[in-house]
């Protein structure tokens, strides 16, 4: 039986291409943010962290003011049908939970409009009151194989097993998490990797029809449970232990 439903943010929940991408590319580093984006693919960085550090030291040396980043975080697009998934996932009582390697205001934003009950990111920017330049951040383990903990964490807080739980996501970043779920969906992804480690994939840019995989059916007022569909998730996964994410501050 489904109980938790999770997203991740960029790509799925919100249109590609990537928040990083997006800051990058209005400073004019769009290269600068590929070739990091090669470095950690070779495994040149120990960590996302240390990935992460390293792209937000690039992002504040290029002087990222606090007004262009607040316009990148509100002009970001919902991915379509986005209203309508958490809609949907509300009114049969699933909980629902973003995890995202991005920024607390994007996550925050996505709780706000769509009514997430929980949402976690890695980066939270601190910017100088009067300079109105990036200055700090905080940042919180929430990538690859932390995103995993945090699932783990969210599954526990619901009293949920993993295998009663759902992901949906696009990245390599997601692979972890897709291998202990009941339900690891792929969504508009183009990684051969990732479509084959998701339990289901479903392409296209409409996040709604997501919720077929996940025991609902549309209906003409709405969505109904597909009781059987819901059940067979329990049959996905084996629970593994829960423990908190932790944070780091910079």
């Amino acid at each position: 039986m489904l109980k938790v439903a999770m997203f991740d943010l960029d790509g799925v929940v919100f249109q590609s291409p990537s928040t990083w991408e997006r800051i990058f590319a209005d400073l004019g580093l769009q290269d600068l943010h590929d070739r990091l984006e090669g470095r950690f693919q070779r495994g040149e960085f120990r960590s996302y962290l240390d990935w992460s550090t390293a792209a937000l030291e690039e992002i504040k040396a290029a002087g990222l003011k606090k007004d262009a980043f607040d316009a990148i975080i509100n002009e970001r697009q919902l991915s379509k049908g986005a209203k309508e998934t958490f809609e949907a996932l509300g009114k049969w009582g699933i909980k629902t939970a973003a995890i995202s390697g991005g920024f607390v205001e994007l996550a925050e934003r996505a709780r706000m409009e769509l009514g997430i009950d929980y949402a976690f990111a890695h980066v939270r920017m601190g910017f100088g009151k009067r300079s109105n330049m990036l200055e700090s951040w905080n940042m919180y383990e929430t990538d690859y194989s932390d995103k995993l903990v945090v699932a783990r964490f969210v599954s526990k807080l619901y009293s949920a097993d993993m295998s009663e739980c759902a992901y949906v996501g696009d990245g390599l970043n997601d692979i972890p998490v897709f291998r202990e779920v009941g339900m690891g969906i792929a969504f508009n992804s183009r990684k051969e990797e990732v479509r084959k480690a998701a339990h289901t994939v479903v392409d296209g840019d409409n996040l709604s029809d997501i919720l077929l995989h996940l025991g609902l059916k549309r209906i003409k007022r709405g969505v109904s449970p597909d009781t059987e569909a819901m059940k067979d998730l329990g049959r996905r996964a084996r629970p593994l232990g829960v423990k908190k994410a932790r944070n780091k501050v910079s």
